[in-house]
């Protein structure tokens, strides 16, 4: 037959649709060959597939570490508008926290990736504390389990991003664990500030006593 070649990611890819079978992997490799024949990209097979693409996943968990739910929820209606399939969003959005989680522990992205990517999932790692990101891949977990008893995926979806974007409004240990780092952040913060102002307020006295000291020699 004849030569064809593809990115990795794109090979990898088909290999996670179709759960490790080759023969769905060629059928569903045979489907995207139909529209491109040569130099098949990952984006090639996210786009021909319908699938979701890592930069829509990124948006989210870019939001979702600033605990900005409405840009999170905003991110996810986007791919919606697009017509996307949902279907996998769970286990495709776990994965990417995964990455950022290790990213986030080892200061390096995991895998081979693209630079582009990588550069990404570094930079949105920065906006996670340890807890905050484990506590989203705890709620992603959740959401895997229940999509499997669902139709209304859409709804606890949405769900799911609020509670990943603010962590506050949860009870369990991890996000309770958060709580606790961010207070904690605040607290540090606020002790430097009251450092800094009674440093002011000395030095400010001491240069009233020079003052007074000068007016007197007057």
């Amino acid at each position: 037959g004849e030569n064809v070649t593809a990115e990795d990611s794109a090979i990898e890819y088909v290999a996670y649709l179709a759960n490790g079978s080759m023969r769905d992997s060629l059928s569903i490799l045979d489907q995207c060959l139909a529209f491109k024949h040569d130099n098949l990209t990952y984006d090639d097979t996210v786009e021909i597939l319908g699938g979701l693409d890592d930069a829509s996943l990124l948006d989210i968990a870019d939001f979702v570490g600033k605990s900005d739910a409405k840009g999170a929820i905003g991110a996810f209606y986007k791919i919606l508008d697009t017509g996307k399939n949902i279907d996998d969003f769970a286990v495709r959005a776990l994965d990417i926290f995964a990455q950022i989680m290790i990213c986030s522990v080892t200061g390096a992205p995991s895998g081979d990736g693209n630079a582009e990517r990588n550069g990404r999932i570094l930079s949105i790692s920065k906006n996670f504390t340890h807890e905050h990101i484990m506590f989203c891949i705890n709620v992603l977990n959740e959401l895997v389990s229940n999509l499997k008893f669902t139709k209304n995926a859409k709804t606890l979806i949405e769900v799911a991003i609020t509670r990943m974007s603010e962590p506050d409004l949860s009870t369990g240990a991890d996000a309770l664990l958060d709580r606790i780092k961010r207070l904690e952040e605040k607290q540090d913060k606020h002790n430097n500030l009251v450092e800094r102002m009674v440093k002011v307020e000395e030095s400010t006295k001491s240069a009233h006593k020079r003052l007074d000291i000068l007016d007197k020699k007057k």
